[in-house]
């Protein structure tokens, strides 16, 4: 019996899908950002994303938080997230 391994290039070659897993949920994340960031700042998650809470992070290398994860997508395209944050403030 013979195990035949596809790349995942070829596979999404034969498919047609041009981007991959990772940067479809990228792209998904920054476009949740967005809009979170367009809303009001009354709403609940746009009072969320900007909210801080009080207290220590435990010690250890520390997990990645939501935050963590749009700001390096926006640097992976070459915005800084202050230039995101402040595009809808008026």
């Amino acid at each position: 019996m013979y195990i035949i391994f596809i790349k995942n290039e070829k596979t999404r070659e034969e498919l047609g899908a041009e981007e991959t897993v990772t940067e479809k949920i990228k792209r998904r994340i920054l476009t949740w950002f967005g809009q979170v960031e367009k809303m009001e700042g009354k709403r609940l998650p746009n009072a969320a994303l900007r909210g801080h809470i009080r207290g220590e992070r435990s010690r250890g290398r520390q997990r990645k938080r939501w935050m963590d994860n749009v700001r390096e997508d926006l640097e992976e395209r070459g915005i800084q997230l202050s230039t995101a944050f402040g595009k809808n403030q008026e």
